[in-house]
């Protein structure tokens, strides 16, 4: 199951600025497959930083989480790809479950995210989550990049 999340305006705009300042560092992702999409990364320290507090507050006050086992930020661009490349996009973000995945949409784009049967379109602060062992894909943006916030959080047991 798929739920949602909003973040105030206000963080919204500072969130923006953050990722897009070209002091911002990000990398090339290392692909499992040779023909695999093009993006950028740039990975966030767990603990947090003025760009994900306004998000880990959230998430700490409204899902069953301990703590963050990663934060990354996704920058990911138009590109022409085959269907075989579009189908190595499904992944899990852990395997096993307990854990839960977060997604904090920076800007709207058109590159929406499937988590099995449901999908979604990216609009500005608006965030999805769902348990990490689900499958899920971003669809490739067409008109514009696709920038994501991406959270790991290790969820606490229920007594």
């Amino acid at each position: 199951m798929v739920n949602k999340l909003y973040l105030n305006n206000f963080y919204i705009d500072n969130i923006q600025q953050e990722v897009n300042n070209l002091n911002f560092n990000y990398v090339a992702q290392d692909n499992e497959y040779k023909d695999s999409i093009f993006q950028y990364v740039h990975n966030v320290h767990y603990d947090g930083t003025p760009l994900v507090d306004p998000l880990l507050k959230i998430a700490k006050e409204k899902l069953n989480i301990k703590w963050a086992t990663r934060i990354k930020v996704n920058k990911l661009f138009p590109q022409k790809v085959s269907e075989e490349q579009v189908q190595h996009l499904w992944h899990q973000d852990k395997i096993n479950k307990g854990y839960i995945s977060l997604i904090y949409y920076v800007n709207d784009s058109d590159g929406d995210t499937i988590v099995g049967g449901y999908k979604n379109t990216p609009k500005a602060g608006e965030m999805i989550y769902f348990d990490s062992d689900l499958f899920h894909r971003p669809s490739l943006p067409t008109k514009n990049e696709r920038i994501i916030i991406n959270f790991v959080f290790e969820k606490r047991c229920k007594i």
